[in-house]
Parts: structure tokens; C-alpha cells; sequence
């Protein structure tokens, strides 16, 4: 970054005629790092005052009484330790020469020989300080513009920069010119600097050497330093009352061309989140208190705060009035020292806008805006179509400010200004057409509290977090045991003790790519381990965190000691020969959307799903979205893979209905080893599954029929159990074993979207959600043993093992087509399993569901108008005391049971001489019950066995 953009020691006279002329000569002595001054000071119009405290003034007793006695003559001498100076370049640039009070023209001469070209402010105008550089290295390089000498001071190697910047600061001048007045000055000088610095002084800016190659030095900071000549040099600033130049420079060259590249709204933005990260209550102060800067909290308030406020101030009066009255207070004040009171006298002076209290509010209050749009509402009345909602602020925090609001209607988009003059103030707006949405700031024009879907990841956020834990393995800790001296505010927590608490109540710094943990949050990061880099993530659990990972690789890792100049990206990576930069992205302004103009589908002809092959031929995976209980989606699942098969494919069935461990049972089946009752039992379909077999029968017939390979993609129901009670660090490494490497938890969007499956699983009346996961036991207040991030986890592994067993499966099948029966929920949007495998393999795939309102572009929807139905499997009619235990509890009016004399307390044993020990060995041989009036029932009645039958 460019580090610092003026002296902030310049308080200049008021008068374009010097009284006051001062010449120095100047005797270097290299050797003993010593410079010798001979002085003359003559002032003509008033006597001199001079601060020469920490000086070894000659005759200094001379010089008191003259001074003491009011006289406007001096001549003194001295001897001053420089230390660090030589002979190659010589930088004198403060506290080497008294302070004349009130400034002073000055003349320097030397001892150095020819060979030395110097700079020093070389004007005939009064300041209050004098630098001088000088080098015998220096090529000097100059080009004409207006009369005005524009000079380049570079060393040899950085010489052939010399026309770039002659052409660039005439690209700038010829712009300030049009835009402010004359140049102030008749030379500018572009002057190296063997230390990185960044000063503007009268006629010269002095440029570290490290910097001048930078592009945004060339682009931004130069542009910054020759408005300074303006600005600072020309109009002196009155630092007894504040800084002000640096905010109206700031605004008038760093934002401006922001502006040029249309980048300014989102520069606003990056800077009100970065105000948010640094600035507290601790750090901030009101602007009229601020002098230079010397953090970074101090430089957002004085340069970019009050650069917002000028933006602001614009914005109120109007760009071209405002245009106009700069160059007015340029040309009324060139050379006159002007103090903020001054400034807002100006401005208030040449208005006719009341700008008292917005000045009193922005210059003279620390903080923002911070307001809350409330009871928002649309509705037609008979008025029209009505808009109404409350800006509320608090009362101990409260400005005055303009509103600018976008209203979207059907017809067209409407901007307005609404002045907030209350606390608490209620809006209500007309309109002739439907309201849409609205939009408030979405130009970033006010300096406010960004709304939460504003805010951006940086790297600022991390900095300034207290509740920060650094995750590292064990093994690498030595490696990152300067972690504290980049953040100091982190706890440092082994991957192996890792606590879900951890996670949810801190911000988190994952250290290294190979962190054990990271695995199981951000996986896909595709980032060269040998580069250093750091990645800001959204927190997966805490909206108002921030996770991240960090890397010190095998390049430039010594570089995070200077990350508060990239705190505004979210990403930055520094690799062997470069650094790569990314900024985080978000929305403008506080949305609203009442409703959106409604989509329409042109269906250009009915097509039979017959034809579904052409959307599908080229594809290797093909996921077909079903409702578990509707007959109808299964028979287009069929429909689909008939299609395939019938055109040549080869076709393979992966099917979440059945687990791995049973991978064996059903290749038996298939293969026609097994019977179909042997195959429900050993795949323990109604204990793991529990949907009517018949739903998945013909699906499963033609893929024995035809020799259809059926793979078993869902994985153990103990896993999804257990982490959906007690989350994914609560697994042993045993459990770990049978997932995949990673778990990719980073598209909050998903989570969002699974709110409602989530909402299913809590309520309280047990009503089932046909989504459920079918590896929960449910009882009737199951929400005391979920929560949101529990069975997002549960969720997640779910998807990411079905994505792993179906790449596993397709990388060594690459002459086969795979098509995917699951849920919807897993395909819906392509959150769950698609994205998951295309992210392993990058294979051609298609999603097909069964309603449009579920699908995106590019999705095959199948509508069924009929919906085909299947006999409902036989029930006895009794409520059991639970899965493992058939004790009858109640028998159901006019069933079966009932029809049998079954009695409470009764214990099923067998069913048709087929003894049964749990509720899922009834359900199997229910399935092959015929005829359930026929059918023959043994209970055990106390010690008896009795048989119970409609025959007997």
C-alpha cells in the first residue's frame, strides 16, 4: 500500500509574496554520517520566530537575544548528526533545519559537486518546512505541458519508467486543470526515494523505489500526489482544527477514478466493510479530530469516511454545483490557509441548502448510519397499489439523511429520495402499478452499517476477531508458531480435540492444506500446496463468523506479515512469481421482493417420454428424482431406463433404497442365485428402507429380466443416526473409515434449502416428512435429539457417500451409463449428490424430476396427468409396543385382527408357519401373503400358543 501522501507538517502563510526568505548551505561529511548548516534568515515584514530546540546552535546566546528582542534578521550555524546518511543519496527530510513559524521561502546550496542532482521545494512561496534529496545516481528526464516543467528524478534501474510517468502526471495535470484551475506550480518533479515512501511536497512527490512499479501507484497514487499540489501545497490546511485535505483528495482522485473504471459503488461498499472490521468503539473519533494517520483504523475515518462525506455532500447539493464550487474554493483560497471550520463556512456560504446539521453530524459526531427496515408491507387499497414500511434507528445513535429508494413495478422502475428526519419513521408510498420490489441504497450512496447480505469476506474480518481459533494437526505446530504474531488474538486448538462447540461459537482459522479437519468443511480447494496463500469462507454454522484456511507454503509465506494491506480481499495467494488477489461479492443494498413477474412455459409439443433418449444420449450419469411413495415417478424411472437400454446403452441402476453391506444380496438377486423372499430378507429392506416393495418392483424385475446391474449406494443408518444427535466429530476413526475423504458442508444455500425437511423432522405432532431420512428413529418430540447443524451434517454425509460410491462405481464402468434412483431432495437444484460426483469426475450428466416448480434450466421434467396406483400391502391392524417387541397394545375397529380375536398383550410369533421376531420380519411375510383373509396368526396368550384364524 501507499503508505503515507503528504507531510502532514505543512501549515503554510497566507501570503503569495515571500516576506520571509531563508538560504541554507549545506556541508556534508559522509564519513562521521554529519551535516554543518550556515543559515541567513531575513524577514521583511514582521520579526521571526523559530523553534530550534534540539539544536547545537553556535553563539546560540546571539541568536536568543535577537529572536527575545523581536528581529527580523538572523544568521546562525550548526552541526547535526545524520544517522544513515551517504554519499549514493541523501535524504533530508525533517528535523534537520530549524522550524520558522509562520514559513518561509528557501534558497539551498551545498558542497556537493556536480556530479549530485538535488530537489527541494523550490518555490517562491512561504512554507513551513524544507526537505532536500540528492544523488549522483539520478537520471533527470523532463517534458514540457502549459509552461509547466515536468521532471523525472529515477535511479538507473528503474529509468526506463521515466516517460511513463512524464506522460501520466501531464494525463493528471491536464485533467486537474479542466477540472480545478491552473496548476499552481510552474515545475512538478517525480522524485525516487531508496525508502519506501509516499510524499507529496510543493513541486515534488518523493516515490519509494519499491513502489514505483506497482500499477496502482502509476494509476491511483500519482494521480493523489499531484492533486496534493492543489490541495495541501497550494491551499494550506489548518491543522489546529483537523485534517480536511486528505478525505477531499482522497475523494477527488482515489474515488474518482474508481468512477472511471465503474468501480466505485463497489469500492463504496469495500469500504464500509472494512470500517465495520476496524473501526470500534475503542479506536473511533470524530473526523475534526483527526490530524494524519498512523493505523488503518485512523486512515478509513480521515481519508475514507470523510471522502464518503464529500461523496455525500455532492450527492445533496448536486454534482454540478459542487463541481463548480470546488473550483471556486480553489481559486478564492490558492495559497491561504484554510481550517474545516472554514471549509463548512464555504460550503454553507454558497448554497442556499441548510447544511448545519449535516455537517454537525458527520464532521463534529463519530459513527454511521445504522438503521433497520421494518413492518414492511404491499397491498391495493384504494389508492392504488400501496407501499409502506418503518426506518428505524437508535435514538442514541440517530442522522438525519437522505434515503434513496428503488421501487420496481411491473411496468417500470422508479427512484426516489426520502428524507429521514425521526428515529422511528413510518413511509407509505402510492403507486398506479403492481409493486415488485424495493431497493434501498443499492448505489451505496450513504456511509452506513452494510446490511447482513451486503457484508463481504475479507481478510479485515479475521484481524480483528477476539473469538478466533487457529485449528492446526499436531505435527504441524512448529510450522505455524508464529500464528499469534499474524493474529494475535488466536486460540490455538489441535485438530484431534476439536469440539463441535468450537466450531459454532468462534470464528475459525484452519491451519495448513492438510488439516484433518478441513476435509469435513471446504475440501475443494484447489490451490498448489507449495504456494502460501489464505481463504476467507463463509462460517457454516455462524452467519455473523467467518472460517479460513491458511497455508504457508514453500513461496513468500513471510508476506502474511503485511496482510493488513490486503485485508479487503476475501483470497490471496502468493505464488512463486506472483500474487493473485480476489475480492468477496454480495448484494447492493437492502431487497425486498414482494413478487416477481410470473415465468411461462411454451410447450412447443407434447412429447412421449419414449423420446426422453435424445436428452439423454450423451450423458454417462442420469438421476431421476422421485417422491418415495408415488408410484408414478418410479414407473418414469422405468420409462427412462428402458429408454437407454433399448437404444443400445449400457445400463446400470444405482439405487438409494439399499445399503452397501448388501451389495452382495442384491448381485445374488439379480443374478437369479436368490429368491425374491430371501433377497428382502438378507437386504433387510423392511427394516432399512420400510416403503412398499411394490413401489421398486418393477424397477428391480427388469433389471433381473435383462441382467441390469443394481447398485447399493446409501450407506450404514447407524452413521446418519448418530451424527444427526450428536454431530460429525462425535464419530471414532473405526466410523470415519466408511466415508468419504471429504465433506463438503461450504453451499449454506442447500442448508438453507433443507430448513424445511429440518422443520419436518421437529414437529411436534410425529407427523413424517416423505423426505425423512430413513436412518432416524423417529418419536413424537424428536427436536431433543436434532438440531439444524446436526442433520445438515447427517444430511451432507448421506450425499457425499452416495457421490462417492457412484463415482466409484462409474471410473471403472466407463463403458456403461449409470441412472441414479433417489429422492428429490438429493437432485433438487443439483446441491446434494450431482454437484457432489461432478466435482470428482466432471462427467455429463442430466437431472429428471417430476415437477417444474423443483426444476432448473437444463432439467427433463416428466408430468404424469394420471397417476398410476398400487395395492396397499397388507396390515393386521394392531398397534405394537415397538419395532422389536410385537406385543399388542390395540387393535384397530373392523380389521383383520379384530376379525381374528386378537387381545391386547397378545405377542405375535407367527404368521402362515412363518415365525416372526421383529416388526420387519411381519412386514417381509406380509408382502407374500396373498390373501390376508385366509391367512393363519399365532400369538402367545400368556404360556399358551393359541392359533388365530377367520377359518378356524
Amino acid at each position: 500500500m501507499f503508505i503515507k501522501s503528504l507531510l502532514s507538517v505543512f501549515a503554510l502563510s497566507s501570503f503569495l509574496n515571500a516576506s520571509c526568505v531563508s538560504t541554507i548551505d549545506i556541508n556534508f561529511n559522509f564519513e562521521k554520517e554529519r551535516i554543518s548548516i550556515i543559515s541567513k534568515v531575513q524577514d521583511s515584514k514582521k520579526s521571526i520566530q523559530m523553534n530550534y530546540s534540539g539544536f547545537k546552535i553556535e553563539d546560540i546566546n546571539k541568536l536568543d537575544e535577537t529572536l527575545q528582542n523581536g528581529g527580523n534578521l538572523v544568521e546562525f550555524s550548526y552541526n547535526k548528526e545524520i544517522k544513515g546518511l551517504n554519499e549514493n543519496y541523501i535524504s533530508l527530510l525533517s528535523d534537520w533545519y530549524p522550524l520558522i513559524e509562520n514559513g518561509c521561502q528557501y534558497t539551498i546550496t551545498t558542497s556537493l559537486d556536480n556530479s549530485y542532482k538535488s530537489v527541494y521545494e523550490d518555490t517562491k512561496n512561504e512554507i513551513d518546512n524544507i526537505s532536500f534529496i540528492a544523488s549522483k545516481h539520478f537520471i533527470v528526464n523532463n517534458k514540457k505541458y502549459n509552461n509547466i516543467n515536468i521532471e523525472t528524478y529515477f535511479l538507473k534501474d528503474d529509468k526506463e519508467l521515466s516517460s511513463t510517468y512524464l506522460n501520466k502526471s501531464i494525463e493528471y495535470i491536464e485533467l486537474y486543470e479542466k477540472s480545478i484551475g491552473k496548476f499552481p506550480y510552474n515545475k512538478f518533479r517525480v522524485v525516487e526515494n531508496v525508502y519506501s515512501t509516499g510524499y507529496s511536497m510543493p513541486t515534488f512527490t518523493l516515490i519509494g523505489s519499491r513502489l514505483l512499479k506497482k500499477p496502482y501507484v502509476l494509476n491511483q497514487s500519482l494521480g493523489h500526489e499531484i492533486l496534493h499540489q492543489y490541495f495541501g501545497n497550494s491551499i494550506f490546511n489548518d491543522f489546529k482544527e483537523g485534517n480536511w485535505v486528505e478525505g477531499l483528495t482522497t475523494f477527488l482522485a482515489d474515488d474518482y477514478y474508481k468512477k472511471l473504471l465503474n468501480n466505485d459503488i463497489n469500492h463504496r461498499k469495500t469500504i464500509l466493510n472494512e470500517y465495520n472490521n476496524f473501526v470500534t468503539k475503542d479506536n473511533e473519533f470524530p473526523i475534526n479530530e483527526f490530524n494524519h494517520r498512523f493505523d488503518k483504523s485512523s486512515q478509513l475515518i480521515g481519508y475514507s469516511k470523510l471522502s464518503f462525506v464529500f461523496h455525500m455532500l455532492k450527492n445533496k447539493i448536486g454534482s454540478k454545483d459542487f463541481d463548480t464550487l470546488i473550483k471556486k474554493l480553489y481559486e478564492e483560497n490558492k495559497f491561504k490557509e484554510v481550517s474545516l471550520k472554514e471549509l463548512v463556512s464555504f460550503f454553507d456560504k454558497n448554497t442556499n441548502i441548510d447544511l448545519k446539521t449535516f455537517f454537525n453530524q458527520w464532521l463534529y459526531k463519530r459513527g454511521r448510519i445504522d438503521f433497520k427496515i421494518k413492518k414492511e408491507a404491499n397491498y391495493y387499497d384504494k389508492n392504488g397499489f400501496s407501499l409502506s414500511f418503518s426506518v428505524i434507528q437508535d435514538e442514541n445513535n440517530f442522522y438525519e439523511f437522505d434515503l434513496p429508494i428503488t421501487i420496481t413495478t411491473y411496468d417500470k422502475e422508479i427512484n426516489k429520495n426520502i428524507k429521514i428526519t425521526k428515529a422511528n419513521q413510518h413511509i407509505k408510498l402510492n403507486f398506479s402499478s403492481e409493486i415488485l420490489k424495493i431497493s434501498m441504497d443499492n448505489k451505496i450512496d450513504l456511509f452506513r452499517k452494510l446490511f447482513k447480505n451486503e457484508e463481504l469476506l475479507s481478510i479485515s474480518f479475521l484481524m480483528n476477531q477476539k473469538d478466533l481459533i487457529a485449528v492446526v494437526n499436531k505435527k504441524d505446530m512448529d510450522k505455524y508458531k508464529n500464528i499469534k504474531t499474524i493474529f494475535p488474538n488466536a486460540k490455538i486448538v489441535y485438530s484431534d480435540d476439536l469440539k463441535f462447540n468450537d466450531l459454532k461459537q468462534n470464528t475459525v482459522l484452519f491451519l495448513d492444506y492438510e488439516n484433518k479437519q478441513l476435509n469435513h468443511f471446504y475440501p475443494n480447494i484447489n490451490i498448489d500446496k507449495e504456494n502460501s496463500f489464505l481463504i476467507v469462507k463463509e462460517h457454516i454454522y455462524d452467519k455473523n463468523r467467518q472460517m479460513a484456511v491458511i497455508n504457508f507454503g514453500k513461496y513468500k509465506s513471510g508476506y502474511f506479515m503485511m496482510l493488513k494491506h490486503y485485508s479487503k480481499y476475501k483470497e490471496i495467494i502468493f505464488t512463486k512469481d506472483k500474487i493473485i488477489k480476489k475480492m468477496d461479492s454480495s448484494d447492493f443494498g437492502f431487497n425486498f421482493e414482494f413478487n416477481t413477474i410470473p415465468t411461462t412455459i411454451k410447450i412447443a409439443k407434447n412429447q412421449s417420454i419414449k423420446n426422453i433418449f435424445d436428452e439423454i444420449k450423451d450423458k454417462r450419469i442420469v438421476y431421476v428424482g422421485e417422491a418415495h411413495n408415488n408410484f408414478a415417478h418410479h414407473l418414469s424411472q422405468l420409462r427412462v431406463i428402458k429408454a437407454l437400454r433399448e437404444n443400445g446403452k449400457k445400463v446400470s441402476i444405482a439405487m438409494e433404497m439399499f445399503q452397501t453391506p448388501f451389495q452382495k444380496d442384491l448381485d445374488e438377486y439379480i443374478s437369479g442365485i436368490t429368491s425374491l423372499e430371501d433377497f428382502l430378507k438378507n437386504t433387510e429392506y423392511f427394516k432399512r428402507w420400510k416403503f412398499d416393495y411394490n413401489l421398486y418392483k418393477p424397477i428391480i424385475d427388469y433389471a433381473k429380466l435383462y441382467k441390469l446391474p443394481v447398485i447399493a449406494i446409501n450407506l450404514d443408518r447407524n452413521i446418519t443416526s448418530q451424527v444427526s444427535k450428536k454431530g460429525l466429530l462425535s464419530l471414532n476413526e473405526q466410523q470415519k473409515v466408511s466415508l468419504p475423504k471429504y465433506i463438503d458442508q461450504s453451499n449454506l444455500i442447500y442448508k438453507e434449502s433443507l430448513g424445511g425437511i429440518f422443520k419436518g423432522h421437529n414437529q411436534k405432532d410425529g407427523k413424517k416428512d416423505i423426505h425423512s431420512l430413513p436412518t432416524e428413529k423417529k418419536d413424537k418430540h424428536p427436536s431433543s435429539k436434532i438440531n439444524l447443524d446436526y442433520f445438515y451434517q447427517s444430511q451432507l454425509i448421506w450425499d457425499e457417500v452416495m457421490a462417492e460410491n457412484i463415482n466409484n462405481y462409474i471410473k471403472v464402468n466407463d463403458d456403461r451409463v449409470l441412472v441414479v434412483i433417489v429422492g428429490s431432495g438429493h437432485v433438487i437444484e443439483h446441491y446434494g449428490i450431482p454437484s457432489r460426483v461432478y466435482n470428482r469426475n466432471s462427467l455429463p450428466y442430466k437431472v429428471i424430476l417430476n415437477d417444474y416448480a423443483t426444476s432448473k434450466v437444463g432439467d427433463v421434467v416428466v408430468v404424469n396427468k394420471k397417476n398410476n396406483t398400487i395395492k396397499k400391502q397388507n396390515k393386521l391392524g394392531v398397534y405394537l409396543k415397538n419395532n422389536e417387541e410385537l406385543i399388542v397394545m390395540d387393535i384397530v375397529k373392523d380389521s383383520f385382527s379384530s376379525k381374528i380375536g386378537i387381545k391386547k398383550d397378545d405377542l405375535i410369533v407367527e404368521l402362515n408357519s412363518k415365525k416372526v421376531d421383529n416388526l420387519y420380519d411381519l412386514k417381509r411375510v406380509l408382502y407374500f401373503v396373498e390373501d390376508l383373509n385366509k391367512a393363519v396368526l399365532k400369538v402367545k396368550r400368556g404360556n399358551k400358543i393359541v392359533k388365530l384364524s377367520q377359518t378356524l
